[in-house]
């Protein structure tokens, strides 16, 4: 019976046998078992713990290489921890989570270890066992979501803009510290639709339904609103949402940012103001302007037929009176008619030339004129009044421009009249008719619209000429500066010439002095910036 037991009785395992068998079960576990010598400062790593840190299985490991496996974040702390369990008589033992080392954009792997240092008689670690084992990846994942969060938050934080975000049924659920210090609320405030609160009355029915209908859409938005500071002002906005999604296309939300634009809100509303007061005036000017041109057209049509016809009769009936009954009415009353005669051709004369002047407030179509020839045509119309002085005229080749043919002919014909007119009577009168071509920079920078060329043309005589304070003062309709029984005329030329310069988006400009001759200098674009 003795004998039956004992051979039933199973054989007892060595102490080498239960350690093997140990290290079987922690591996089954998923448990991985290290030693550490702090002399030679190896680390004996069973093949799961070489699996866990990413170790060759036949690589011998040190220390250092082992902290090298761990995430830079969690380096120091864990060497700082080993070092408290194994320094000397040391009462302390291993317990700790880390992370270890990951490529970019990969969630890392969290391990928790313990161990157990082993002293000598004099207090010196001479062995450090324990395990590590891989926290769940639940765990691991909600850790890295958690510090994701708050990596976030610091960003958002410290951002110049007012950030918030919301989530799929269109409530907010995060509004960053920007936005929080400049309502002066707190998050549980704005939390859902709370943030609407702030909106002034005009704009939050807007404000809405740009939110919610581009929300329904998933589309990006932008809107401007007002939104009540924490002084209680209100505030331009404007605020850019975009929808949020996951890698796998699902739609989480939306998120946003707001900046303040009150300033430039004001002033684009102050220039849009501005602008459309000018604009009321340009268009009532245009209307006076328009008026202007049909009172012009107005009195063309009396001064060519009603005011023109009666003084033809006075004319006509003194020169029948003077005729036919001149002998009757003695010298006297010959002298009284021919002064009436006088003042009837200095009224036509005087209509002729309002007449003329209202025709130059409006030039006809333009087209290329050859100014050569225009210039040789009213030499042709004055050859009279020319051979009388026996002026010495010379033209220099003139230019080919855009512009009224019949205004431009009358602008010459009004300055070489004017330096026939005023010849000094003890020299031959000579005039000169120079060109030539100059940019927008040689000389005017000021003019508006700027052009790129410009034809400078210069009618140049040896009149009596004029003192230079009057320079501007002839260019005035009705201006005279010498007496009518002298020099005849109604002071209108030069007036019609500054009108039609002016009509042709020049200039016109003018030199003298007195019986040194007069200098008049016409600027002409020719091509327009």
């Amino acid at each position: 019976m003795d004998k039956s037991v004992e051979q039933n009785k199973a054989p007892h395992p060595s102490a080498s046998e239960h350690l093997d068998q140990l290290h079987r079960v922690l591996e089954a576990g998923l448990i991985g078992v290290w030693e550490y010598d702090p002399i030679t400062h190896i680390v004996l790593c069973s093949a799961h713990a070489k699996q866990l840190f990413g170790f060759d299985s036949e690589e011998v490991v040190t220390l250092p290489r082992l902290l090298k496996a761990v995430h830079e974040n969690d380096r120091i702390r864990v060497s700082e921890a080993i070092d408290r369990a194994i320094r000397p008589r040391s009462e302390e033992n291993l317990e700790l989570e880390y992370a270890l080392d990951s490529p970019n954009g990969v969630i890392p792997r969290i391990i928790r270890s313990t161990g157990k240092a082993f002293f000598n008689a004099g207090g010196i670690a001479y062995r450090f066992v324990g395990t590590a084992v891989e926290v769940a990846p639940q765990k691991s994942a909600a850790q890295a979501l958690q510090a994701s969060q708050a990596y976030f938050r610091a960003i958002a934080d410290t951002a110049p803009v007012m950030i918030w975000i919301s989530d799929t049924d269109k409530r907010c659920n995060f509004f960053n510290k920007g936005w929080l210090d400049f309502t002066g609320r707190s998050m549980e405030q704005e939390y859902g639709h709370g943030w609407a609160e702030g909106v002034h009355p005009d704009d939050v029915e807007r404000c809405l339904h740009t939110y919610t209908s581009s929300f329904d859409a998933r589309q990006s938005f932008s809107m401007e609103y007002r939104l009540r500071r924490q002084d209680g002002q209100y505030r331009w906005l404007l605020d850019n949402g975009v929808p949020r999604f996951l890698p796998d296309g699902q739609f989480v939300g939306y998120i946003g940012s707001c900046i303040d634009i009150d300033q430039s809100k004001t002033l684009h509303e102050e220039l849009e103001n501005r602008v459309a007061e000018r604009t009321r005036a340009l268009a009532q000017a245009n209307d006076d302007l328009i008026r202007s041109y049909k009172n012009l057209e107005q009195f063309s049509f009396v001064a060519s037929h009603d005011l023109q016809e009666p003084l033809r009769k006075i004319q006509s009936f003194c020169t029948v009176l003077i005729d036919e009954y001149g002998r009757a009415v003695g010298d006297n009353g010959i002298d009284l008619m021919q002064r009436m005669q006088s003042a009837a051709n200095r009224m036509q004369t005087l209509i002729q030339g309002l007449l003329g002047y209202s025709r130059t407030a409006r030039p006809g179509p333009f087209e290329a004129v050859d100014l050569g020839r225009v210039v040789s045509q009213v030499l042709d119309d004055l050859e009279m009044a020319i051979a009388e002085q026996a002026a010495q005229i010379t033209v220099d080749p003139l230019p080919t421009l855009m512009g009224d043919p019949l205004q431009l002919h009358q602008l010459f014909q009004n300055l070489l009249t004017n330096a026939l007119k005023f010849a000094r009577s003890d020299q031959t009168l000579e005039i000169s008719i120079e060109s030539h071509t100059v940019t927008h920079a040689d000389f005017l920078p000021a003019l508006s619209p700027p052009f790129i060329r410009w034809e400078v043309i210069s009618v140049r005589d040896n009149g009596i000429g004029f003192a230079p304070e009057y320079s501007e003062r002839i260019f005035q309709i009705f201006e005279r500066l010498h007496g009518r029984m002298q020099y005849p005329g109604a002071g209108i030329g030069l007036a019609v010439c500054k009108q039609v310069v002016e009509n042709h988006r020049g200039l016109i400009r003018v030199q003298s002095q007195p019986n040194q001759g007069t200098t008049f200098t016409l600027y002409l674009p020719t091509t327009i910036a």
